[in-house]
């Protein structure tokens, strides 16, 4: 096999290496140039003559459409649509490089870019290529979607099983049905008390979908009780089980990271014990009795068994998964690839519960999957309208509301006919439906400021979400009284009623690109609490009141670099902490799955000594008896410091306060608009980690700039759902 383009081909092209092609094209990295090359030279083997590989200028598109799909793919697309590329300029830019003659002069090297042609041209030229070898499969062409093999199965794998699934009912008539309904009668008024002026209870609805569907997505909010419900629906199911008279019931919980598994215990069983507060001794306490050994959630890596046994998972559709109910959360951290091989491993009779937050951000890794499957804006138009009709089918709106007729519609004659039996059928082929999903539509939080700041935040309205924020200026501008101010009202921590439940830090950056020092010792004092602790499980629960943000790891205000300045910070009132050392007090984050000591990524845990005066590192432990696990040191696997965090390491944590910092960028520069960290996405799950108070440090235009942009991952999954 040929392993580079012979210089015939490389010359239409327009690169004769690798190097050749870097130095022209931005944000260019090998994987993409030896990825197009590799696409090309595996049908440029078999049919060398083909008048294909004559056409210069096909020939240029092509490659540089393949250098486009390993971009975007890289980037978390699971595919490239030719539309986002067409006419278009890509990878150009200004690159200042020193003269090797002439030190002190400067050389502007431009990288030049390649304009790509229109989009049928595009299209006209991928369809040819394609079927120069058509038993080629490793490059698919689904119009107007260009895919990788590999993506394109995953995404067709998804697509199918959830079109599949949205005529699925495990219970709509007979006596399945009627253990619902007894459920709903008997056990519905405990678990749902009703509260004046309440009007369609979403989380009742949405455990009446997750009763009558084999598969359900619940999206929302935070703080829109989204555990309140799960836990509801997980004693519903087992009321049902028994009534049925089912031999011993197989529950399995997972999510995506170790923090969000181990949070999805504490607030299910935080419910439980709710419940049990009014339910001494009744069916509801016997029921939870039975429920508490099975809260065991884990990651999705340790559910599939991935990572421990080779590349493949051990379980998959030859082998699949021992349960009857699984329950997944945070989905929207979940890529395109892992929920394929999670549907792989689900048993085919087995219910499903999709539980997450579909306005987060999208996965680090491929596909925006959550906002894919549950059509929000769809969602958005019928709770605007309270008419549900193009959400559910009519059949499924009469099974909701046997079960919880306080659902309210705005076609409630059409469906109250179909309760009483005189509707007619619906037809058979249908556009796709939503059946399977529910959108939890308020919140449940005390801090309603937080809740309406989100909501801007989402619906892009920047002169409500400004009008919000508590201006609080503070950097170098002011007097050292009018600092000496600001530092006594920084801090979130304080317990006083008239501390505002959001602050806007405004000007707080230096000219050489940090925060000023004022307000970054302000953010190290929120840690003190960890190191005046009296023992690990107080310093665990201090580490969970604050926490601040960035959205990424690089830079001048990046995580890494604010972790070592808040910690020279601490070192000036803590003697004990070593710049660069273990010491106690210490927060760390693992980094890198250990399935030997059930430790993952995400999991956070505080360096604290034991009663022998050793360091240990100790993690909370919601399965175990005792309050906190503790490691040697030397045996966990890759940590990292955590006074800081990246947004998208939160998803799936609350603190009771945080601060987001938003990188420094001047209203005007190009750098503001091509950043592909800001967007509304990021902004809102930061803020929604946030249950009490929160501060934001941004710039007027960056924060103009977040609430303006959405984040979109490139999908074939939304249009594949309808086919």
């Amino acid at each position: 096999m040929l392993f580079s383009l012979p210089p015939a081909i490389s010359k239409k092209i327009g690169y004769a290496t690798c190097t050749d092609c870097l130095l022209v094209l931005a944000d260019i990295q090998s994987i993409d140039y030896y990825f197009a090359n590799n696409a090309i030279m595996q049908r440029y083997e078999y049919e060398a003559e083909h008048v294909f590989f004559s056409d210069q200028q096909s020939l240029a598109q092509l490659f540089h459409m393949l250098l486009a799909l390993s971009y975007f793919q890289r980037q978390g697309h699971s595919c490239l649509t030719i539309s986002a590329i067409a006419d278009q300029i890509y990878w150009s830019e200004a690159d200042v490089i020193q003269n090797e003659q002439a030190l002190s002069q400067k050389e502007t090297r431009i990288k030049t870019g390649f304009s790509f042609a229109s989009s049928q041209q595009l299209s006209d030229v991928i369809q040819q290529f394609t079927e120069i070898v058509p038993s080629r499969k490793d490059i698919n062409w689904d119009a107007p979607n260009l895919y990788t093999a590999r993506y394109a199965n995953y995404e067709n794998e998804v697509a199918r099983f959830f079109r599949d699934q949205q005529s699925k009912y495990l219970a709509s008539s007979g006596d399945e049905f009627a253990h619902l309904q007894q459920c709903a009668d008997s056990l519905w008024p405990t678990l749902f008390p009703i509260k004046p002026q309440q009007g369609t209870d979403w989380q009742k609805v949405s455990v009446a979908n997750g009763l009558i569907s084999q598969t359900s997505i619940i999206s929302g909010g935070a703080g829109t009780g989204k555990t309140y419900t799960v836990a509801r629906l997980l004693l519903s199911w087992l009321f049902t089980q028994k009534k049925a008279g089912s031999g011993k019931a197989k529950l399995m919980l997972a999510a995506p990271t170790g923090k969000a598994a181990q949070r999805l215990n504490e607030s299910i069983l935080g419910e439980f014990t709710q419940l049990l507060k009014v339910n001494k001794i009744n069916h509801v306490s016997a029921l939870i009795d039975d429920l508490m050994p099975m809260i065991k959630a884990k990651t999705i890596h340790r559910l599939l068994g991935l990572g421990m046994h080779g590349i493949d998972p051990k379980y998959n559709d030859k082998k699949q998964l021992d349960c009857d109910f699984l329950v997944i959360d945070e989905v929207s951290m979940i890529d395109l690839a892992m929920m394929a091989k999670l549907l792989r491993a689900l048993p085919k009779g087995a219910k499903l519960v999709l539980i997450g937050d579909a306005n987060q951000l999208p996965s680090v890794e491929s596909g925006g999957l959550l906002k894919d499957l549950v059509n929000q804006e769809t969602w958005r138009s019928a709770a605007a309208s309270s008419d549900y009709s193009n959400v559910y089918t009519q059949s499924h709106l009469s099974l909701l509301r046997k079960l919880a007729p306080d659902l309210v519609s705005a076609n409630l004659q059409e469906v109250n006919a179909g309760m009483n039996g005189n509707s007619e059928t619906e037809p058979v082929h249908r556009a796709y439906q939503y059946n399977h999903v529910t959108f939890l539509q308020t919140s449940m939080r005390s801090q309603n400021e937080i809740t309406q700041l989100s909501q801007c935040i989402l619906q892009g309205k920047q002169k409500p979400f400004l009008s919000l924020l508590s201006p609080l200026k503070s950097g170098n501008n002011g007097s050292d009284g009018d600092n000496q101010q600001a530092i006594q009202q920084l801090s979130l921590l304080m317990e006083e009623p008239t501390a505002p439940a959001i602050a806007w830090h405004e000007n707080a950056y230096t000219p050489n690109g940090t925060i000023n020092a004022e307000l970054l010792a302000s953010i190290a004092q929120r840690y003190q609490g960890i190191f005046e602790s009296r023992n690990a499980d107080e310093a665990i629960a201090q580490l969970k009141q604050y926490r601040l943000l960035s959205p990424t790891k690089k830079g001048r205000l990046g995580t890494e670099f604010l972790n070592t300045q808040i910690e020279q910070q601490l070192r000036k009132r803590f003697s004990h902490v070593n710049v660069g050392q273990i010491y106690r007090g210490m927060p760390i984050m693992i980094v890198q799955n250990d399935y030997r000591l059930n430790l993952f990524n995400g999991d956070i845990g505080v360096i604290w000594p034991n009663e022998n005066g050793h360091l240990e590192a100790c993690f909370s432990a919601p399965e175990s008896l005792e309050p906190h696990v503790a490691f040697s040191i030397t045996s966990l696997p890759v940590f990292e410091m955590v006074y800081a965090m990246t947004i998208h390491k939160t998803q799936g944590s609350e603190f009771e306060h945080i601060d987001i910092l938003l990188p420094n960028i001047p209203a005007g520069d190009a750098a503001l608009q091509n950043n592909q960290h800001l967007s509304r996405e990021l902004l809102y799950t930061g803020v929604t980690r946030a249950k009490n108070s929160l501060g934001i440090i941004a710039s007027l235009s960056v924060l103009k700039e977040c609430i303006g942009k959405t984040s979109t991952r490139l999908s074939g999954l939304k249009s594949k759902l309808s086919v």
